[in-house]
Order: structure tokens, then C-alpha cells, then sequence
């Protein structure tokens, strides 16, 4: 049996736990809404067999989807969630499922691609909805799933996105599938029955399916569901799972060591430390050192796998250099998918590995080849194409080249099918040239060598600070000069470049990082046209403020030059990891919830920015009259007075700030001595509340009410504060009740404290002051106290957990009246200007 009640957790999400024995529930619940086949039946060849296809993203009610259909004897096909309706459309007419089991949100695309099916006497599917069924009400008395199978039954069709443009339909048997589970979690015991995985790479994929939900499940250890591959999500998921494993791609494992070398890099000490790390080359050493990076990623993490591409020898050095050991394994979808992988005793940089204990590998010709209970059954419905892989004597041709040492371990060297052959006959690996030119990191961001004219040229895509300000014609001549000839002169003859194209977006490549070598043509015909060059000429750029700050974003994240005609994706080259990183960002600017598939139908940035000017979430898109709304009596919940806790607080903290930050605090005179007000500041640091009420004596600071995110008040100490002390909590997901709680404030004659940016700034700038703050004192006749905070940021940026020794300047700036205003946008503006002019005096 695959799945048992080991009556402990099987699933967590962010707000919800379920059981094996609730998981086990409600896969028998999913499975009555889906066709069933008879014991007999599944013993049929694939093409007359059931099929359920599985088209949503990673979420709960995915699993239970997918355990369903092999509940149900039929075979399961999982298919990107991120595909457009022609290509589903055309897995569809491939492999005819009986039922789609999809998302709200995957919805449209499904009924798009039912449109373009083939005209003939089968009828469509049949389309459910995950989210009608996911948390359905799910009695006790519902039998627990009972999955069993027999290992020659065909159990999925994985279609192959590849790397030449042709999807095959993989089809893998329970046999191969159980060959792998067994390898990593009985032979090799990766899985345990207390690690528990976290699901982040979208489950379509064979390495995500058997490792991050098939292997964890059929251990008992339970796995972990992120809302969102956002930074804060992750770290969320993992503290509170307890994340013993992680399977990931290389880009993954990319970002989080350079997003944890950034913060190490700061300091003169932690990069001292980590040099010490690197000489000392101990795991045990290196996590008691990094001991605190290891708390952030839940304390628990025992075992990190990498798959789906090569791993950079010098990301797996520095991984272990933090106490993070990345296991590297080698396989295919066509081996399900494993054929070999890394021990833990037996690691060694840039190496794949040896082999399952129970496949063979060898080299023939050069090419890596297979043998064993994990290789496929074949192709669906392409005989041809199954027998020019796998070979009369059972070896699957990889396509990959490589080699294996006296002790069997595999290295990785390129690929086959990716072999140019010149002219004089001389064949050149391209994946091995790209490399040697990507080590160029100070000009070079990557690289692809394609043949040309007879003749080899490379396509570089210029590092963004290198290239700026540079023209095309200019760009060449100095990648020839900087990057070419140097290149030329440590190479054999045959494998030198005659040329260079200037790429400004990013290559082309599958969700698992591998290059799309077939759409290499198109980017050198653009870059011969010079299509690139012409926009960056005729394009202007929009004025708005908010085409500004997401082309910065945008910018700053991808390291190139932003138009205004640029698509996220296609010119770009935003992958899943970037655009949830773009959700927030959006959400948290602008207060704008867009999916990524909504992201995606922008035709282009200025597009997408026109839609954020229109529905950003500021109020003053509202036609609301808000000074009925704040004028009229409300049953919201009383904000409670500020205790003496607070007080002593912030009366502590004054001589600190004088003594640590040497603290200066001019315009005392603007301070009021009684009545209302409200007091708006630019926001620099995490400590900037208590700053700017060092002015206030104690019966004006009594009578203050504070206004902070729910983001900012979970936990511990703040918590207690916030509820305590007079904060007002704003709930995103409630905006306007949040409103009118703020209004029923200060129609009690309290004041308030805003930093009406949303935010602390990321770069020391003044952002732009929204209108909340203007909104109250034009509706209810109360006056605004701006504050200028200075140096701050220098002193505690975000993400630096203690402040450093920096001066810091507190000014208090004279009191602004709303009758001088003619509306809530002019009096925000005014007040950010006023605010501004005293930073730029530096």
C-alpha cells in the first residue's frame, strides 16, 4: 500500500493542518467525482485506459486530486499549470482524458483549449474544480483511501517540456516510480519519517512529484505547502513546518546562497567568519558558526537535494561553507526520475553521483546510457520515437555526455543532441564554451555559443552596471576586445568565436533552468536586425510614478535596462521565483493583487503600470465621500488607551538616542502642548515610532493612537504593545473598516501617528506619501504635524536587525492646516515636499 494513516500530520498549509487520516478521507471524496476503472481495465494497454489530467497549481487539494485518480485505477497527468490553451490543447487531443481537474483560476484556460480540440466523436472531458471539493465537508465516516496497484500498471504520462519544442508523453509505470521511492528512502534513507519536505517546485514535474510528495507522504514524515515562493512566505513555511528536507533546482539554491551571502557580505565579521568556515571545511563547524542562518530556515533542515540541471560547483562549495550540504543527482523524466545520485558520505563538487542500486550506467560513444526498473515504458503513441531511445537491449540514450571514474561516479559533460558539428567535421559542445565565457562575471550575465554563417559566434547577454550607457555597436567592440579574444587565445583553434551578438533580455530556458536551444535562431536574427537597438532609440518612457517604480524594481532585480515594451516573460525573462517576488512587491507599493497569470496578460510593462495607476489602493480611487463616512457613528471596537508601559518606553529611549545615535531635535517650538492633531513622518527605520514622540510630554503622548500594519504587530513583545497600547491594526483584507476605526479615533479627540509611505524606505528616499493622513484632517478639521527623520536609514536599514552608530537628526516642522488645502492629494503633497526639502539640506 502506497499511503497509510501514521496518525500523524500530513499536509500543512498556512492556515490549515490535515491528518493522513482526513488526506486519506478526502482522496476517496475527490475520487466519486471522477471516472473509475475495474481491476480488469487497468490491466488494458495505456491508449485504452482511463486518463484524469491535473492542470492547477501546487495546493493542497492538488494531492488529493492527484492520489484520487490513481485511487481510481486510472492514470494520472500532471500538466504545467503555467501552460497557454494551445498547448494544453494539445496534450488534450494527445492523450484524450476522461476528466480535467483544475483551479478557479486555471479555469479560462482550460475552456479555451476545450474550444480548440480536434472535431470528432469523443466527447470532451469532463472539468471539476479543485476548489469546490478542496475543503468540502468531509464526514469520518468516509472510508480512508486503500491505493493499491500492480508495479506493470502504467501510473503517469509526464509531458516532457524539453529543450527542442517537441513534448513526448512519458509514460512511467508503478514500477518505475517505486524503484525510485525505494532507492531514497530505504537503500539510501533520505526520506525519513521525521523529515518533513517542503513543496515549492510545481508538482507537473517528476523530480517535484516522487520527491517532494509521493517520497515524504509514503514515509510519514508529512509535507509543507509555501503560499507563495516569496522570501517571507519560504522562511514562514519552513520555521513553522519544522522543514527537515528541501529538493530544489539550481536557480534555487542560487538565490538563497546569494541572498544569504549578501547579508554575511555586509559585515567585515560574518565574512571573516565564513572565510574561516571555508578553511575549516567542517558541515559541524560551519552550522554552529552560521547557527543563526540555520534558525531562519527553520533549525531543522537535515537534507538538501538538487536536480532538473547542472549545479555550480562554486554555489555547492559555498552552500557547505554555510553548513548547507546539497546532495546532486542525474536523471531524466524518462527514468522517473532518477538514474543516479550523490550519498551523503560520498560528496564531491560538480559530481552526479553513482547510479540506483538497482540501474546500470554506462558510456557509449561518449553519451551517457541506462538500464533498469526505472526506465520507461515509452513514449505514448510514438513507437518510433521510443525505439530510437531506447535501444534492443534495454539502455535508454540519455542525449547527455559524460563519464564515470574507477569508483563509478558520473560526471556530467554536456549534451548529445546539442553537439555542433562544424564543416571540417570537428564537433563542439556548447554547454562546456558557455561556461568558460560565463566566468567572465564582471561583463558577462550568460552566454550561448550557436553555429552561424558556417562559423561559431557567441550571444551575450552584458551584466546591467557594465553595459550602461552603452551603445550596441559599442557593446560589441568591447566584448570582442574584453571577452572574445581572451577567450580565443585559451582554446583550441576549432572552438574559438568569430563574433558576438548583444542580447538585452535573457536566454531562453524550461522551468528547470535548461536552455531552450531551438529559439536561439530568433535571438539571432533580432540581434541582426537590430530590433533592440531600434526600441531602446524610439521608445519614450511613461511619466507616471508608478511606471518609475516597478521599472526600477524590475530593473534592479534582473540586472538589465527596462522599456516600456517589454513583456515580464517573453523579453524579460521573469520565472515563477520572480514573479511571486513581483505579486509582493505590487501588494505591498500599491496595495494591487494580481495572480501571475493576470501579470502575464499585460501585453507589456507600460501596460501593466497604466492598470496599477487605476487600481492601486490609496483611497483616493474611491468614490467614497469620506466625510460623511468619518462624521457618522460606528460599532467598531474601542482602541485602548495607552498604558505606562509605553510611556516609560519611549521616555528610556530618549537618553539612548541622544547617547548611541547622538540624536539632534530641532523645531521644538512646532511641538503642540495640548489638542489634537496628526502627526505624519517619513519612515527609515524599524525604530522610527519611538523617535519622533521624543518631543512629546507625557499628557500629549497619552492622548496619541498609533497606525500599524497587521504584518508588523504578530508575535511576542509587539503583539502585547499593539494590543495594550493604542495601536490601531490596519487589516489588508479589511481596509475600509480599518478606515473607519482610525475615523472613530479621532472623532474622540485622539491624535494619530501615520507614516503614510506603507513602508520603510529601501534605499534611504523619500516614497511617496499617500493621502490616508489628508483624507482625515480635510473630513474632520484636523491640523498635521510633518516630521522629518534623518539618518535613520543610514543607521538601520531594513533587514539589519541592530543599529549601528549613526547621527541621527529628529525635525519637528510647523503645524499644516487643512482649510489651506483644496484637497486630500495637494495637502499629501505638500506635506511630503516639506518633509523632502529638509533631507536634501544634507
Amino acid at each position: 500500500m502506497l499511503l497509510q494513516d501514521f496518525h500523524s500530520d500530513a499536509i500543512l498549509t498556512s492556515d490549515h493542518r490535515i491528518t493522513y487520516a482526513e488526506m486519506l478521507r478526502r482522496i476517496t471524496q475527490f475520487s466519486r467525482f471522477i471516472p473509475q476503472s475495474t481491476a480488469d481495465e487497468a490491466l488494458l494497454p495505456p491508449q485504452q485506459r482511463r486518463k484524469v489530467v491535473v492542470f492547477s497549481e501546487n495546493r493542497e487539494g492538488y494531492i488529493y486530486a492527484f492520489f484520487s485518480i490513481w485511487l481510481n485505477r486510472c492514470i494520472a497527468v500532471p500538466v504545467d499549470a503555467q501552460m497557454k490553451a494551445e498547448e494544453l490543447a494539445y496534450i488534450l487531443n494527445n492523450c484524450k482524458p476522461d476528466a480535467v481537474w483544475t483551479s478557479k483560476g486555471k479555469e479560462k484556460v482550460v475552456k479555451e483549449a476545450m474550444a480548440l480540440l480536434e472535431n470528432d466523436d469523443a466527447a470532451a472531458p469532463n472539468c471539476l474544480l479543485i476548489d469546490d471539493y478542496e475543503r468540502m465537508e468531509c464526514a469520518d465516516s468516509v472510508e480512508m483511501a486503500d491505493l493499491q496497484f500492480q508495479m506493470e500498471q502504467t501510473a503517469l504520462i509526464i509531458y516532457t517540456s524539453g529543450t527542442t519544442g517537441h513534448a513526448k508523453g512519458v509514460m512511467l509505470s508503478f514500477r518505475n516510480l517505486m524503484t525510485n521511492v525505494k532507492a531514497v528512502c530505504h537503500d539510501v534513507p533520505f526520506f525519513t519519517t521525521d523529515r518533513r519536505t517542503l513543496i515549492l517546485l510545481p508538482l507537473h514535474h517528476v523530480l517535484p512529484l516522487v520527491g517532494t510528495m509521493i517520497c515524504p507522504l509514503y514515509m510519514g514524515a508529512g509535507v509543507a505547502i509555501s503560499p507563495s515562493m516569496s522570501a517571507p512566505d519560504l522562511m514562514k513555511t519552513m520555521q513553522a513546518g519544522r522543514i527537515g528536507m528541501m529538493v530544489g533546482v539550481p536557480r534555487l539554491w542560487q538565490t538563497l546562497y546569494q541572498g544569504i551571502m549578501k547579508k554575511i557580505d555586509a559585515s567585515v565579521l560574518t565574512r571573516s567568519l565564513y572565510n574561516l568556515c571555508a578553511k575549516v571545511n567542517s558541515v559541524k563547524f560551519s552550522k554552529f558558526i552560521f547557527k543563526k542562518v540555520h534558525q531562519m530556515l527553520g533549525g531543522n533542515l537535515q537534507a538538501c537535494i538538487s536536480g532538473g540541471a547542472a549545479l555550480d560547483p562554486a554555489i555547492w562549495k559555498g552552500m557547505c561553507t554555510l553548513g548547507i550540504e546539497l546532495v546532486e543527482g542525474y536523471g531524466m523524466t524518462e527514468c522517473a526520475p532518477m538514474i543516479t545520485f550523490s550519498r551523503p558520505d560520498d560528496l564531491i563538487p560538480a559530481c552526479a553521483g553513482r547510479a540506483l542500486p538497482s540501474c546500470e550506467v554506462c558510456i557509449k560513444d561518449g553519451e551517457i546510457c541506462a538500464r533498469g526498473d526505472n526506465v520507461m515504458q515509452g513514449y505514448y503513441g510514438m513507437e518510433a520515437e521510443t525505439a530510437a531511445t531506447i535501444d534492443t537491449d534495454g539502455w535508454i540514450h540519455t542525449g547527455d555526455l559524460g563519464y564515470l571514474d574507477e569508483k563509478g561516479h558520473l560526471f556530467i559533460t554536456g549534451r548529445k543532441k546539442e553537439l555542433i558539428v562544424l564543416s571540417n567535421g570537428k564537433n563542439i559542445n556548447p554547454g562546456e564554451l558557455e561556461q568558460m565565457l560565463e566566468t567572465n562575471k564582471e561583463r558577462v550575465k550568460e552566454a550561448a555559443v550557436v553555429e552561424d554563417d558556417g562559423v561559431l559566434k557567441a550571444i551575450i547577454c552584458p551584466q546591467a552596471l557594465w553595459a550602461a550607457g552603452r551603445e550596441v555597436t559599442e557593446l560589441e567592440t568591447a566584448l570582442k576586445r574584453e571577452v572574445i579574444e581572451p577567450f580565443n587565445k585559451s582554446v583550441s583553434t576549432y572552438k574559438q568565436m568569430h563574433g558576438v551578438f548583444v542580447y538585452d533580455g535573457e536566454l531562453p530556458r524550461t522551468r528547470l533552468d535548461k536552455l531552450k536551444r531551438y529559439q536561439l535562431a530568433d535571438i539571432v536574427a533580432a540581434c541582426k536586425s537590430g530590433k533592440s537597438a531600434e526600441r531602446k532609440v524610439e521608445e519614450s518612457e511613461p511619466t507616471s510614478d508608478e511606471y518609475r517604480r516597478i521599472s526600477e524594481y524590475v530593473a534592479k532585480e534582473k540586472g538589465i535596462d527596462v522599456l516600456p515594451s517589454y513583456h515580464l516573460i517573453s523579453d524579460i525573462g521573469f520565472d515563477s521565483l520572480d514573479m511571486v517576488g513581483f505579486e509582493c512587491f505590487l501588494d505591498q507599493t500599491f496595495g494591487v493583487e494580481l495572480e501571475q497569470d493576470e501579470i502575464q496578460a499585460f501585453a507589456n510593462i507600460a501596460q501593466l503600470a497604466d492598470y496599477v495607476t487605476q487600481h492601486r489602493m490609496d483611497l483616493r480611487e474611491e468614490n467614497v465621500d469620506w466625510k460623511k463616512q468619518l462624521s457618522e457613528d460606528t460599532k467598531v471596537e474601542k482602541t485602548p488607551e495607552v498604558g505606562p508601559l509605553l510611556w516609560w518606553l519611549v521616555k528610556g529611549s530618549r537618553r539612548w538616542a541622544k547617547w548611541y545615535f547622538n540624536m539632534q531635535t530641532i523645531g521644538l517650538e512646532n511641538v503642540p502642548k495640548d489638542g489634537q492633531f496628526i502627526l505624519v513622518a517619513n519612515h527609515q527605520s524599524y525604530l522610527d515610532a519611538l523617535f519622533v514622540l521624543h518631543g512629546f510630554q507625557k499628557d500629549v503622548f497619552r492622548n496619541l493612537r498609533f497606525f500599524a500594519k497587521e504584518e508588523h504587530v504578530k508575535g511576542g513583545f509587539v503583539r502585547y504593545l499593539a494590543q495594550k497600547h493604542g495601536v490601531v491594526v490596519l487589516k489588508m483584507s479589511k481596509v475600509k473598516d480599518s478606515i473607519m476605526k482610525l475615523g472613530e479615533v479621532l472623532r474622540d479627540g485622539r491624535s494619530l501617528l501615520i507614516f503614510p509611505e506603507g513602508t520603510r524606505t529601501n534605499d534611504g528616499e523619500v516614497n511617496e506619501f499617500r493621502p490616508t493622513f489628508a483624507i482625515f484632517s480635510l473630513a474632520l478639521n484636523i491640523p498635521v504635524l510633518p516630521v522629518c527623520i534623518d539618518g535613520a536609514y543610514e543607521a538601520m536599514p531594513k533587514h539589519q536587525k541592530m543599529p549601528s552608530r549613526k547621527p541621527i537628526k529628529l525635525t519637528y516642522l510647523p503645524m499644516l492646516h487643512p482649510s489651506d488645502f483644496a484637497d486630500e492629494n495637494e495637502m499629501a503633497k505638500a506635506v511630503q515636499e516639506a518633509v523632502t526639502k529638509v533631507l536634501n539640506k544634507k
